[in-house]
């Protein structure tokens, strides 16, 4: 084989890899350009306590919207029924952290960022009959196939879901980190004299886990619900 055709050969091999990258490149503009799409940027799951309500049960997701604006955004966890028949769906509230209250959402433009939570009152005898029975049937997001779902004008848009391979894996290795990282902590001083712990960063761990966060707030719930069930057996 002669340089010549050897060149000839690399240029070709070079234009076919950038045909096939700029088909690719064409294809994520067009799907973002023309469908509704939404990105999980947080999601965690905590007891709280509030001024005007007292302490609650959050389940908190914050989308960012990347595609065609949603109109009237609306965002559920539908899960399947621990007795495998049918599926459950509980309605997320907008929540908006500077009020720390639910608001209404009207749309969400492309680029804006939505907060939708489930807020649960920490004593859940003052839960509705209705949610009660959707939400104390919620027990393990892998087994019954949890997932967050986006709907725009009452119309199913997009699913994120927390029973695929990666969400095992991220929250695997989120465990493996902390237990590598946590061997590395450093107990220091502050210029005032107190204690302070610096963790250690040796290894990268996942931003978030929507399998762990959901697993924590199923977990959450459940004590809450046995708690409520002893007080009643007393």
């Amino acid at each position: 084989m002669t340089a010549f055709h050897y060149w000839v050969m690399t240029a070709g091999a070079i234009s076919s890899f950038a045909g096939v990258a700029s088909l690719f490149i064409a294809f994520r503009v067009m799907r973002v350009n023309t469908r509704h799409l939404c990105r999980l940027h947080d999601v965690s799951a905590s007891f709280s306590g509030h001024v005007k309500y007292g302490q609650q049960i959050m389940f908190v997701v914050r989308l960012k919207c990347v595609g065609l604006p949603l109109q009237s955004p609306k965002v559920c966890l539908r899960f399947r029924s621990s007795d495998n028949w049918g599926s459950k769906s509980y309605k997320l509230t907008t929540y908006d952290y500077e009020v720390e209250e639910p608001v209404s959402a009207t749309a969400m433009e492309r680029g804006s960022m939505g907060t939708f939570a489930i807020v649960l009152p920490y004593d859940f005898s003052s839960l509705e009959s209705g949610a009660k029975h959707i939400i104390s049937d919620f027990n393990d997001p892998a087994r019954q196939n949890a997932r967050i779902e986006v709907f725009s004008d009452e119309y199913l848009v997009q699913t994120i879901r927390a029973d695929q391979w990666y969400e095992w894996f991220k929250k695997r290795w989120n465990h493996l980190a902390f237990r590598v990282n946590s061997r590395f902590d450093k107990h220091v001083k502050t210029p005032e004299g107190n204690p302070r712990v610096v963790p250690g960063r040796i290894l990268p761990a996942f931003k978030f886990c929507l399998r762990f966060h959901l697993e924590s707030f199923a977990r959450m719930v459940n004590v809450q619900f046995a708690a409520e069930a002893s007080k009643v057996r007393d």
